[in-house]
């Protein structure tokens, strides 16, 4: 009868451990991995880019104090610029409700009416800036006040210095204000993974058509506007977002990485985990597309304008390596995701 007993334990111990074994082994659900990007992209992205905000604004203000911080100041925007981009690749939740993407990341700046702002001497109150177009603030408004070589200096002394100055940091704290409250709403995400759970194959289809909109995006408005205007010994800054300030290719690669994250996840837990048990092969080739589109990237080591002047052969294949994830994307990721694709070119903001 012991041994009987002894057996039983045994074979339940086994049983329970093959249990255990299978569960681990299964298939993630949408529910579990949406959970989990929100969890590990989305709301320390969301909370790196409320600091990277805050910086921003404090180094603007420094100005007035200290006109050698313009340096500083130029740097702080660059970083809170690329967490804006990092953010935009994941585009549900509040920042999208609340519009604070649009606002802050519009492009271009309408500088003909931000030279009418500039010129009016009363105080910019957060009501009126409110109250301004997507094109007449945000972040690159701020990169016209910053970078631009035709308005008053920021650390100049004087009225136009002063206007200039409470201008840019109006801007910031207008963009500020937008991602900390997004991230108050958001908190630690569960309440946005609930609602997304509840559609999750619907979530997934968004953020695949989000995917193939920001590789699409960077590949026919990035890259090929640059190689266009060089085929026309044209290549002018004005033209290519971020370029004034230099960060033209920073923010390709910013976005880039973004995408891939979703994908790959944090470890393992992204979109690839549900592909991986269904279609190995097709996992392979999004990861192996991924890295190449990045890596042709990032080895332009120079803005746009002027990598595509130094090398263009390497911008081309830059161009040709998003265009192929983004085939990989359409048609290989769509496909065993069951995901219905929706976009179109021009949806990309």
């Amino acid at each position: 009868m012991r041994a009987v007993s002894c057996w039983l334990a045994r074979s339940t111990s086994a049983l329970l451990l093959l249990v255990v074994l299978f569960a681990c082994d299964a298939a993630p659900t949408r529910e579990r991995v949406l959970r989990s990007l929100i969890a590990t992209q989305l709301v320390p992205n969301t909370q790196a880019l409320a600091k990277e905000a805050a910086k921003l604004t404090e180094s603007l203000r420094a100005l007035s104090t200290d006109p050698e911080s313009l340096s500083a100041a130029k740097s702080a925007w660059r970083s809170s610029l690329l967490a804006w981009e990092r953010v935009y690749a994941f585009r549900l939740g509040p920042l999208v409700a609340n519009s604070g993407l649009l606002r802050a990341r519009f492009w271009p700046a309408r500088e003909a009416a931000l030279a009418v702002r500039l010129a009016d001497a009363a105080p910019p109150s957060e009501s009126a800036i409110d109250q301004l177009g997507v094109d007449v603030r945000g972040m690159y408004a701020l990169e016209w006040l910053l970078f631009s070589k035709t308005t008053p200096g920021l650390s100049d002394a004087g009225e136009g210095g002063a206007r200039v100055r409470a201008l840019a940091v109006a801007f910031a704290h207008n963009a500020q204000g937008y991602v900390e409250r997004a991230s108050a709403e958001l908190g630690d995400g569960s309440a946005l993974a609930n609602t997304l759970g509840e559609r999750a194959q619907d979530t997934v289809s968004q953020l695949v058509n989000q995917m193939v909109g920001t590789v699409e995006t960077l590949a026919s408005d990035r890259l090929a506007t640059v190689l266009e205007m060089h085929a026309h010994q044209d290549v002018q800054e004005s033209e290519v977002q971020g370029a004034r300030s230099g960060v033209s290719t920073a923010l390709v690669i910013a976005q880039l990485t973004a995408t891939e994250a979703l994908y790959v996840g944090h470890q393992g837990d992204g979109l690839a985990a549900l592909v991986r048990p269904v279609a190995p092969t097709i996992d392979e080739r999004v990861r192996s597309r991924f890295t190449a589109a990045r890596q042709a990237v990032e080895r332009l080591g120079a803005p746009l304008t002027r990598a595509v002047t130094a090398d263009r052969a390497a911008v081309l294949t830059a161009f040709r390596a998003l265009k192929e994830l983004e085939l990989a994307l359409k048609v290989d990721l769509a496909s065993a995701l069951g995901v219905t694709l929706t976009f179109s070119a021009g949806d990309g903001d």
